[in-house]
């Protein structure tokens, strides 16, 4: 189960245990809409906790907070399409999907 997921699941069941739910329905309102942007808003992602797929590009950032567009290999290390190998990688997150034709999502 990824992260987002637990989250989502913990935030809604807090939610559910809120002796206020059903009491103030404006609250009600303003957590949900919390915790909808807690998990849809991209986040970084400890390479502890959960790798990327293979050969896909995702944003990473390294020990020294540099940043860059990088895909991790199957055999574990992380490259670019210009320099190469990279190391030292700490963290990644899913790039955004594309717009679609005329500019919507």
């Amino acid at each position: 189960m990824t992260r987002d997921k637990k989250e989502f699941i913990e935030a809604i069941l807090t939610w559910f245990r809120s002796p206020r739910v059903g009491n103030d329905e404006e609250l009600d309102r303003e957590f949900l809409a919390s915790a909808y942007d807690n998990i849809t808003q991209p986040h970084w992602i400890s390479v502890e906790d959960e790798l990327p797929p293979c050969n896909v590009f995702v944003l990473t950032c390294d020990r020294q907070e540099n940043t860059n567009l990088l895909m991790l290999a199957g055999d574990g290390r992380w490259y670019d399409k210009a320099v190469g190998l990279h190391r030292n990688i700490t963290h990644w997150m899913p790039l955004p999907q594309a717009p679609k034709k005329g500019g919507t999502q």
